[in-house]
């Protein structure tokens, strides 16, 4: 009898393994089993049926059991799989682990097999539309998620998804839930069995959602500008094209809204990617597309009553005199007043011998939080105790350089006759003075504050300053009508400014889409940043011939702690399969590939 194959993934750090399946079972892509992995039997999902070929080895191991007769993966999401480990250069097993729920595969799934239903097909075929402002409580939107089977709405925080929850729960309440991180592990099962067996079919959350098992006849992703879509940690993910990715393989709309567009999102519209939504008709259930794309360009420019002003920081003090006094000013009439600072606790700690900043090992840079008296990194969040010498070079000339979040309180506290409560974090009617690192939700504040803008300028990334116009415009929202915003910098001359000052997001766009095509940066072309760790029997040069034969371009070099790291770029055209091979062929000989398609640049 011929020999059935077939190729599991398990959640782990490893691409696919092909096993055999034992006469009498029947095995499809998508259903739980368990396979002997590493000296032990673990779970994992079947992602595709093989047949018997000469690259198949004689003593391939058997899958022991099919844990339910239910597929956990739809062939939607197993395509999306494959993608995501293609577009994104990374194991197959670190995908799954990121699709699945944590829990999903350490209990017994046979009390869940049951739970499985399928959603009806909506009857909207695929396309990405583009809505811009808040999609959300228009009422035709409402009335439309009435006319769907199943929707699923992405938020890129969870600040973001108590609002969306709180404006649709009155219309939607037997059929609305939330799914995300922030829920508890026994609410988190609860909800996602609820989920499958259909009882909730309007589900909002934010990244994990865009994973769940339900077809759905609608994605929207809201704030699609957002930075926080994309993962901090490799492997780097974009929800927001993962969302229109799998938009596109289950044939279905994808909606992005925001107040502006992200840079991408205005290229994809420009060369007809992407589709402008001028409205919606709830009774038909269909989407109504703008006749001529280009008429979001014409409305660009923001006409909010808000009032700009750019003020240029002088020496080591956070607060500049006239902020202290437009502090002191707002909060004595009874004014509220929002400080936005992406950086949290007390200082950056800095060494004069050695003129530099103190980095954890994974490249972040320690943070002292005075209020725990403990260092934490800014990127991997590792703690260690307070240092007394420089990591570096042994030297003791170490002073905090920058303000946190606790240092800039202390300076608010030192105003003379302020007489004002303060907070940081999360928000408060009765307080006069929030500090945070993200702009609050509630919008009714008189004075909006980003306290160093040079903090989103210094970061060596393109996108720095679209980044910093995004945070102006989502400050602009949290404000009361009339209201000002002071934006501090050493930088007040450059270019941004003068078009953040008018909120000139039109001309400011087509600025930065022209730089970009200049320099050939994305979307113009992709960033991939490398890392191989050295082996003696391959040299460096090989291995830039084999890059270099895929297509790529290596715009820098260098090795490091036995590593060898490269910034390539992919130009438009160039296939990234054929790399994708070459990268796994590399992990097939147990070397350690590491890639993050949106690097700092």
């Amino acid at each position: 009898m011929k020999i059935k194959y077939c190729e599991v993934v398990f959640p782990l750090k490893i691409d696919a393994l092909t096993y055999s399946v034992p006469e009498g079972i029947d095995i499809s892509p998508g259903l739980p089993v368990e396979a002997p992995l590493r000296g032990r039997v673990q779970k994992g999902i079947v992602v595709r049926i093989k047949d018997d070929s000469p690259d198949i080895p004689e003593n391939v191991l058997s899958i022991k059991r099919v844990l339910m007769r239910k597929q956990i993966l739809s062939e939607p999401l197993l395509r999306l799989l494959k993608w995501m480990s293609e577009y994104y250069f990374v194991e197959e097993g670190l995908v799954l682990r990121s699709m699945l729920p944590s829990f999903l595969l350490k209990k017994d799934l046979k009390e869940m097999e049951d739970s499985f239903v399928n959603n009806p097909e909506g009857d909207i075929s695929y396309s990405t539309f583009y809505f811009r402002g808040d999609i959300i409580s228009d009422e035709d939107f409402k009335r439309m998620l009435y006319q769907l089977p199943c929707a699923i709405i992405i938020a890129p925080g969870y600040d973001e998804v108590k609002r969306i929850y709180n404006i649709l729960l009155p219309s939607f309440k037997e059929r609305l839930c939330q799914f995300h991180s922030r829920l508890k592990a026994s609410e988190l099962r609860r909800v996602y069995i609820e989920i499958i067996s259909g009882k909730y079919n309007l589900i909002l959350g934010m990244r994990s959602a865009i994973f769940l098992p339900v077809r759905p006849s609608v994605i929207v992703v809201t704030e699609e500008s957002s930075f926080s879509y994309r993962s901090k940690r490799i492997p780097k993910f974009n929800i927001r094209d993962i969302s229109v990715m799998r938009a596109y393989i289950e044939d279905i709309p994808v909606v992005l809204t925001s107040r502006i567009p992200s840079i991408e999102t205005l290229f994809n519209i420009k060369t007809g990617k992407y589709r402008v939504l001028k409205g919606l008709d709830p009774e038909r259930r269909d989407i109504i597309p703008e006749q001529r794309n280009d008429v979001i360009f014409r409305r660009l420019t923001e006409s909010k009553d808000t009032s700009i002003r750019i003020i240029r920081i002088k020496g080591s003090a956070s607060l500049t005199n006239e902020l202290r006094e437009e502090i002191y000013r707002t909060v004595s009439k009874s004014g509220r007043v929002l400080i936005v600072l992406p950086r949290y606790g007390y200082s950056l700690i800095y060494c004069g011998d050695c003129d530099g900043l103190q980095r954890c090992s994974c490249g972040g840079f320690y943070i002292f939080f005075k209020e725990e008296n403990i260092l934490r990194c800014s990127r991997c969040g590792g703690k260690r105790g307070v240092i007394n010498t420089c990591y570096r070079c042994g030297g003791y000339k170490l002073e905090f350089r920058g303000s946190g979040i606790e240092k800039i309180m202390e300076e608010i506290n030192s105003i003379k006759d302020l007489n004002a409560s303060i907070k940081k974090g999360s928000d408060d009617l009765d307080i006069n003075i929030l500090i945070r690192a993200r702009g609050a939700v509630k919008g009714d504040y008189n004075l909006g504050v980003i306290l160093d803008a040079d903090i989103y300028l210094n970061i060596p990334d393109y996108r720095a300053e679209e980044r910093l116009f995004h945070e102006v415009i989502t400050l602009t929202d949290r404000l009361k009508r009339g209201g000002k915003i002071i934006i501090q910098t050493r930088m007040p001359e450059l270019k941004v400014f003068s078009y953040i000052k008018k909120l000139n997001f039109k001309d400011f766009s087509y600025d930065e889409l022209k730089k970009r095509k200049e320099m050939l940066y994305p979307p113009f072309s992709r960033f991939i940043s490398l890392s191989i760790r050295l082996k003696k029997d391959i040299s460096f040069e090989t291995i830039k011939n084999e890059i270099i034969k895929r297509g790529a371009e290596i715009l820098n070099f260098n090795t490091d702690d036995g590593r060898m790291n490269f910034l390539l770029r992919l130009k438009r055209g160039v296939d990234p399969n054929m790399l994708c091979d070459y990268f796994r062929s590399l992990r097939q000989k147990k070397w350690e590939v590491l890639c993050d398609t949106e690097p700092w640049v």
